[in-house]
């Protein structure tokens, strides 16, 4: 009887243990699975971040170049951030008839294995065409169904993949219906995606477990895309025994499979310690039936028997201990008197009452009073007759279950002693212990992290809120508890405001992960909108059915708008907020498909201010800003809404006109806008004057393209500028004659600069009173290949309007200063050299580096070298050129005043310059013959020159009466031909060794 007792209960507690086991290994299984399919899921979507970005760049950089797609390619770090996104591509949409092609134009990164698409029709091949026309209709990401990919070369095998494509629209908010979508399609990024690699980079798989993972629902082995097969989990098929998950992950509406397998034995190693048990127990239980007999027997014929004691029941006795010391269990046996007739060897072992005390009274060993022993209270209150069950911490890892039954073999009322039973369940506590702090750990993510989660039972009445839900949605956990999901967390379209499908809902119905939806907004207890990204999942119980479902919610308010406002800040002017170059080319691209559609005209405006650029060195780059916004509010003021004001950048602004029914209305338009700058600016008190240069093309043209509009109107405008400024012009075709011209000579001058084409030469200047050579003035030539001279009246204004003039410049500094170091070290260190600079052609403070590059190159000494600034340059902008004076005569240079006389400035003004060098001006110099006025004039100007501390020269003397009269006058030095002509270096050197007296007879007019 007592042998099934004690059987029945270690059946019992050992298919308890098992089954518990079994749980917590499969629902350990199920969570590692549902990690391995969440981290797919959040690499997935990282992949499509990554196309998103890869999308923007392409929309704010239309016609990047290889090498830029591929340094953003770079940036990107695919192979360390993105592992399984073997690379990106643009591909734009060509359009041939009613037939649609898309070659791929870029690829990042440009290795092996990108490098072979690029050209390849991407829309001629079905699989692509079918997922590229489901994006282009859709206007979002879309998956292809799988592909075979040959990474290495075609000899290799074939492995799975599949590209994500991305549409991408003229720009503008995403058309709504697919007609239009299909319209105002550009093209498609794409990004490759190869399996083995992604998901040998996947984190969280349990080791010796099978993967799948198939395309679509379902598991058929022709779906299948990818597979691991350890040694050890395939062995494990013949056991029939494994744990199986499958979970599926949606990635805007195309479907994955993960099927994870996985060989008990090697999830459950504790459930050999389980079965371990079950034989243990059975041999414990035998031995204590026989150990229960044995005692009764003792007990009953305990004096004949002792007096009998054969040699054979000694001999079963020591067998019956070596039995029971090697069961792992403790057995004890204490009688009424409380004394200890039998322990077996574990109980020694783990120490529950310390040294063997057999044959010794447990209230003798373990003194009695209020702090008594917990084992001793236990057994007093078994021999009452009430069995006792308790847990005995022995040490700080080691706990026992200890049961000790009342013995009435004897009696069915006496009590003759108690048996005691103790098993070790260490790693029951330990796995209790661990769940438990898995499940606080859980606990405290949730109320840490940064998006809000929910969590329903299965028909989506909440049963959890972290606090992020909380404040996201406005509901406490204590009023949301138990209401709808709907009632707590309403979605809707963020677009169209029209009520969403929570996708809870899909989830827990479906039996299915739903991913990030886009477009989704959450409308707050308080009636606030919050866009939002979720996720939604079903949660099991343990026999995998659903039992409820968990949402997960984040914030995506600043990420969106950040969206939009980087969306804006790509296609408008961050000064004027006016639409810049990418946009004005959209609409302009929009306007003249309606021209040809509905035919009606359009025209073009390219405006060019006038006089911007003084106004901008002198008050400031913040006086110039704040008078482009005046004048972008002003050009508003003089369009009509549908038409588009757009900044180039600097001061030039377009205008695109649309339905305009003759040119007599462009006409109108060009006038206002001229009255319109043509009225007084205010900034910073100051009443500023500037006017405009307008340049007009229109459409319909035969054969012209947005290009062709925007080059026109831009040959337009500077033939409005050659003409006087503030003016319009239409094109004409006679312009582009002469706009070809100029394009052929600037590209010619480009040449010059870079073949050496360029010479200077020098004219001497002479001292007046020993008629000594003392200085030279350089000056710039140009001669072609074929020996033509290009005058430089031709070139330098060229180099002005198309930004050459500060190499050109910087060429003529540099080369200057070093012929005139040359002389210096040749012996004639009294010699210095004068360049002319225009403050028209370049900004203030590129000029005074370009002086202090030449002198630090040549090692000139600075006060052998003379800047020639104009008059009329000077007073044009005042206020700026004081200060660089002051600046650059820190360098120790000298500056001069040249063709003075022609401008509207004075002495007396120009005194607060602090000049050293007056030139009297050629035509001055011309009129002295002819004209009494003139020589009053030029006396009048060296006499005050003089009295100023100024030196004078005087320029253009071309006979010996003029250097004569300039000459008893008190002119200090004079060029002209009457003396040189410009001549090379060399013929300059020439003269300096030459001990000749000067030629007194002009020379041939050159």
């Amino acid at each position: 009887m007592v042998l099934l007792l004690l059987g029945m209960l270690v059946m019992v507690f050992w298919d308890s243990a098992r089954r518990h086991a079994e749980g917590v290994a499969q629902r350990d299984f199920d969570h590692r699975a549902r990690n391995a399919a969440g981290a797919l899921e959040a690499r997935l979507n990282s992949f499509r971040r990554a196309l998103l970005g890869a999308t923007g760049f392409i929309e704010a950089n239309p016609n990047a170049s290889l090498a830029e797609w591929n340094q953003y390619g770079e940036i990107l770090d695919l192979s360390n951030n993105y592992p399984g996104l073997i690379g990106f591509a643009w591909a734009p949409v060509l359009r041939e008839g009613d037939q649609l092609h898309a070659p791929v134009q870029l690829v990042a990164p440009v290795d092996d294995f990108n490098r072979q698409a690029i050209g390849f029709d991407m829309y001629a091949e079905p699989t692509r065409r079918r997922a590229m026309d489901a994006a282009a209709d859709s206007g979002r990401p879309v998956l292809s169904a799988p592909l075979e990919f040959h990474l290495k070369s075609v000899s290799q095998p074939a492995e799975k993949g599949m590209l994500l494509f991305m549409p991408v629209y003229q720009a503008g908010p995403v058309p709504q219906d697919e007609q239009t979508r299909r319209s105002r399609l550009r093209g498609f990024t794409h990004a490759a995606i190869h399996f083995p690699t992604l998901m040998e980079a996947l984190p969280g798989l349990v080791e010796q477990t099978r993967l799948f993972l198939y395309d679509g629902q379902g598991t058929a082995q022709d779906m299948l895309l990818y597979s691991i097969l350890p040694s050890v989990a395939a062995n494990a098929d013949k056991h029939g025994e494994r744990f199986v998950s499958v979970q599926t992950i949606e990635i805007n509406g195309h479907v994955l499979t993960l099927r994870l397998e996985s060989p008990k034995v090697q999830v459950l190693p504790q459930i050999a310690g389980v079965d371990l048990l079950l034989v243990f127990g059975w041999l414990l239980a035998l031995s204590i039936a026989a150990l229960v007999a044995q005692l009764a027997r003792m007990q009953f014929h305990a004096q004949r028997l002792a007096a009998k004691m054969s040699s054979k029941a000694l001999s079963s006795e020591r067998q019956m201990r070596i039995v029971m010391d090697n069961v792992p269990a403790i057995i004890s046996y204490v009688d009424q008197d409380n004394r200890v007739l039998y322990v077996n060897k574990r109980h020694l072992e783990w120490e529950l009452f310390g040294e063997r005390i057999e044959g010794q009274r447990l209230d003798e060993r373990f003194l009695s009073g209020t702090d008594k022993n917990p084992h001793l209270q236990a057994i007093s209150e078994a021999l009452k007759g009430q069995p006792q069950r308790y847990e005995a911490h022995i040490a700080p890892d080691r706990v026992l279950d200890v049961t000790i039954i009342p013995d009435r073999t004897g009696s069915d009322t006496e009590t003759e002693g108690v048996f005691l039973f103790a098993s070790d369940i260490s790693d029951r506590i330990q796995m209790e212990t661990r769940l438990f702090a898995e499940k606080e750990r859980a606990e405290v993510t949730l109320r840490s992290i940064g998006d809000a989660v929910l969590v329903t039972d299965d028909r989506g009445a909440i049963s959890y809120l972290n606090p992020v839900a909380e404040a996201m949605t406005g509901w406490p956990l204590a009023e949301a508890n138990g209401r709808m999901i709907e009632d707590v967390l309403p979605l809707v379209d963020d677009q169209t405001r029209e009520p969403a499908v929570n996708p809870l809902r899909v989830a827990i119905e479906k039996n299915e992960v739903l991913g990030m939806t886009n477009h989704t907004a959450l409308i707050t207890r308080s009636g606030q909108l919050v866009p939002v990204e979720d996720s939604a999942a079903p949660i099991h119980d343990r026999e995998g059915k659903v039992s409820g479902g968990v949402i997960v919610l984040h914030d995506v308010s600043e990420s969106r708008a950040m969206a939009t406002r980087i969306s804006h800040l790509a296609q408008h002017d961050h000064l004027t907020d006016l639409p810049n170059r990418v946009l004005l080319q959209d609409r302009l691209a929009q306007a003249m498909l309606g021209a040809q559609h509905n035919e009606r005209n359009i025209a073009l405006m390219f405006i060019d201010l006038d006089n911007f650029k003084t106004i901008n060195d002198s008050l400031g780059h913040a006086a110039g800003d704040q008078l482009l916004k005046q004048v972008a509010a002003r050009l508003l003021e003089t369009v009509r809404d549908d038409d588009t004001v757009s900044r180039l950048g600097g001061d030039e602004f377009v205008v695109l006109l649309v339905r305009m029914a003759e040119a007599l209305d462009v006409t109108r338009v060009a006038i206002n806008i001229l009255s319109a700058l043509s009225r007084p600016f205010w900034v910073d008190g100051h009443e500023l004057h500037i006017g405009a240069s307008i340049g007009i093309s229109q459409y319909p043209q035969e054969n012209a393209t947005a290009s062709d509009l925007m080059k026109q109107a831009d040959t337009a405008m500077y033939h409005a500028k050659r003409s006087g400024r503030g003016c319009y012009r239409f094109f004409s075709a006679e312009m582009s004659v002469a706009a070809d011209r100029r394009l052929h000579m600037e590209r010619a001058l480009r040449a010059a600069l870079a073949e050496n084409q360029l010479y200077i030469e020098y004219q001497p200047k002479i001292r007046t009173v020993d008629n000594a050579l003392v200085g030279v003035e350089a000056l710039v030539r140009w001669q072609l290949p074929g020996g033509i001279e290009v005058p430089a009246t031709e070139f330098v204004p060229l180099a002005e309007e198309t930004g050459l003039i500060r190499e050109l410049d910087a060429w003529v500094m540099r080369e200057a200063c070093r012929q005139c170091k040359r002389w210096h070290q040749m012996g004639w260190t009294h010699l210095d050299i004068a360049v002319n600079v225009s403050l028209m052609r370049m900004d203030i403070e590129t000029l005074h580096e370009v002086i202090q590059d030449a002198l630090n190159e040549t090692g000139l000494a600075p006060d052998k070298l003379e800047i020639e600034l104009i008059e009329s340059e000077m007073l044009r902008n005042s206020e700026a050129t004081h200060a660089w004076i002051r600046r650059v005569k820190t360098l120790g240079v000298r500056i001069a005043i040249d063709d003075f006389g022609v401008g509207y400035s004075n002495l007396a003004y120009l005194q607060n310059f602090g000049l050293d060098i007056l030139k009297i001006d050629k035509s001055f110099v011309h009129a002295l013959e002819h004209s009494a006025d003139a020589y009053h004039l030029v006396r009048a100007i060296m006499a005050m020159a003089h009295a100023l501390g100024y030196q004078v020269v005087a320029e253009g003397i071309e006979t010996e009466y003029q250097a004569a009269l300039l000459g008893n006058e008190g002119c200090d030095l004079m060029q002209g031909y009457w003396f040189y002509a410009p001549m090379s270096a060399d013929a300059i050197t020439a003269l300096l060794q030459s001990e000749n007296p000067l030629q007194q007879t002009a020379p041939e007019s050159q």
